[in-house]
């Protein structure tokens, strides 16, 4: 980055890459330290942000390089490529290379279901609508229609809680603040920052926000470049996959909705 720019963007772009794929204003007075070029900017963000977010950031922008290099064959860049995605993974909390996806599925963890939740009685019904629409999905081998389904329950759900407990999600480190500083409304708030506000107010658990964030990334794949840039397909395993994280998502809702928030007033 010694000329200033950030692999292909343009400030459009690279003000839009962060906003979408990471939740911050990357164009932010705090991040004008170091200087107002993308590469000063970046080099800013590494510095003071958060690990969650560094890492989110260091995952988008590889899934980026890698689209670009696509035809890449030098063996040096490749293994360095592959020493940032283990760096990327460690800042999320991923067990990179080490998890078993066959195991997860052979959890049970039960029926999706949404009592104990406490959410808007007018918002269950579409729930179990898109929920019943999943189930079918995932039964007739229609993985990308199942993992959409399934980012759009635990999105919903998440956005029904934080708006039932504005005070506990508002006063979050983790809640995305807009250029003047100020928290944004929960209608603006992106799956990932519900699912890291959620776990900061002692809602998820560390398990279940990584399952969440691997079901929101699938998930991402409704934009079709972005499916297009991780040169992935997604079968009927990831859509089991992303229902499993749905389910340990949904058992942790239950078992700490109501328990006092865990940051401090």
């Amino acid at each position: 980055m010694s000329s200033g720019y950030v692999l292909n963007f343009s400030d459009k772009s690279f003000s839009s890459f962060f906003r979408q794929d990471v939740g911050i204003d990357i164009y932010s007075e705090r991040f004008s330290t170091l200087g107002t070029s993308k590469a000063k900017r970046l080099r800013q963000f590494l510095e003071i942000e958060s690990r969650q977010n560094v890492g989110k950031a260091l995952d988008e922008l590889l899934k980026v390089w890698r689209y670009e290099k696509s035809e890449q064959t030098d063996p040096r860049l490749e293994r360095l490529y592959g020493e940032c995605c283990q760096v990327a993974a460690r800042l999320l909390g991923k067990n990179a290379g080490k998890d078993d996806p066959e195991a997860f599925l052979r959890n049970d963890f039960g029926h999706v279901s949404f009592e104990g939740l406490n959410l808007m009685p007018q918002l269950i019904p579409i729930l179990e609508a898109r929920l019943s629409e999943m189930n079918k999905c995932e039964g007739s081998n229609m993985p990308l229609a199942s993992i959409f389904l399934c980012g759009s329950i635990l999105e919903g759900i998440l956005l029904s809680i934080a708006v039932d407990n504005p005070k506990d999600f508002n006063s979050s480190p983790a809640a995305p603040r807009g250029r003047d500083n100020v928290v944004k409304n929960f209608q603006e708030w992106s799956l990932a920052s519900l699912i890291d506000v959620s776990h900061e107010v002692g809602l998820l658990r560390e398990d279940a926000r990584r399952f969440s964030h691997a079901l929101r990334d699938f998930r991402n794949y409704i934009h079709p470049h972005a499916q297009m840039a991780s040169r992935f397909s997604p079968d009927i395993l990831t859509a089991r996959l992303c229902s499993q994280a749905l389910r340990v998502a949904i058992i942790g809702i239950r078992e700490n909705k109501g328990r006092p928030p865990i940051i401090a007033e």
